[in-house]
């Protein structure tokens, strides 16, 4: 436990709860803009007791091993009479964009460029933005969260570029990076650092074929993985139509859709010795020899479970990585 730092800031003084601790858990996961932090603290009438209220919302700090891995805000607190446990659940600052809904409208804008206006907008400190390229034409949200304007921003900017961006807060600031710029050089083995591991194929929901109709409900463009269907059969998704795109346009559109959504769904699940720097948006390198797999993955969830008895494990859901968007700007 002498690893572990957990902090409390009540009217801006720090008091340090690390002997309360019983359990931690830091997690996050790919499409949800807060990470989290679950402790458990003793809260025994036979001893000093944990005494958090969080009704104004005190900030938390966690540590492991000297290194800032978490700072947000408690949101939740549950107390029982069974229990001599105190459980807390903080969320990062990517709550401010996930709990708050308005009515969007943005011409002529990169994803960067309204990631900071949304972040100004709801007082959220920013970090590192790295600039996403594409001027997207026309963004317009009614009623919706934040958070789903700037997937929608992040989406149609992939679509485009082929590029994927994520948000990540740290030490108190909100940042936006290119996933692949984020590697890490981690080999995850079995035989070494890897306890267990699950794997997962589906092609539940798989597509097959693209096609774009316009406003008349006439077919302007399609594509289709021919290939692909003389195994299972048609399985088929509309994109929408805009009539400020050409033909060529609509039909590279299609394209870029069909390539995303042929894939089907390869997860794979592991367990290993506890590292704080696998978390998600970040790539690993695995291999799992009973399985044949040497290959590097994203990693789309983790959860870092620290214990009372020191013990530290990491568990990860990861998803293949596409060599294509590992590419130097260079070679593209």
């Amino acid at each position: 436990m002498s690893k572990l730092q957990l902090i409390v800031i009540k009217n801006k003084v720090q008091y340090d709860i690390t002997q309360l601790i019983d359990s931690v858990k830091w997690s996050g996961k790919k499409g949800s803009a807060p990470r989290t932090l679950a402790f458990n603290l003793l809260n025994d009438n036979n001893q000093e007791r944990a005494g958090i209220d969080i009704e104004q919302g005190h900030t938390c700090i966690f540590k492991y091993d000297g290194n800032e891995l978490f700072r947000g805000i408690i949101l939740r607190q549950d107390e029982t009479s069974s229990s001599k446990k105190a459980s807390y659940k903080a969320y990062d600052l990517g709550i401010y964009l996930s709990n708050n809904k308005d009515t969007f409208s943005y011409t002529n804008k990169r994803a960067d460029q309204v990631f900071q206006n949304l972040c100004n907008r709801y007082g959220i400190p920013i970090g590192e933005v790295a600039n996403t390229g594409y001027t997207i034409g026309e963004l317009i949200q009614s009623k919706k969260k934040a958070w789903d304007l700037l997937l929608n921003a992040l989406a149609k900017t992939f679509s485009h570029t082929g590029k994927r961006y994520y948000i990540r807060a740290e030490k108190g600031k909100l940042s936006l990076f290119r996933r692949s710029d984020d590697v890490v050089n981690v080999v995850a083995e079995t035989g070494t650092n890897i306890i267990s591991y699950k794997r997962t194929k589906s092609y539940e929901k798989i597509v097959t074929r693209v096609v774009c109709y316009n406003d008349e409900n006439s077919l302007v463009a399609s594509e289709k993985r021919s290939d692909i269907e003389s195994r299972v059969g048609i399985f088929q998704n509309v994109v929408s139509y805009d009539d400020e795109k050409s033909t060529a346009q609509l039909k590279k559109l299609c394209q870029s859709t069909l390539d995303e959504e042929s894939k089907g769904t390869h997860s794979l699940s592991i367990t290993l010795i506890g590292n704080t720097d696998l978390i998600s948006g970040c790539c690993i390198n695995v291999i799992i020899k009973p399985l044949e797999i040497s290959r590097k993955y994203y990693i789309d969830s983790d959860t870092h479970s620290f214990n009372a008895d020191g013990s530290y494990t990491t568990q990860l859901t990861l998803n293949l990585y596409d060599e294509n968007e590992w590419k130097d700007d260079d070679d593209e």
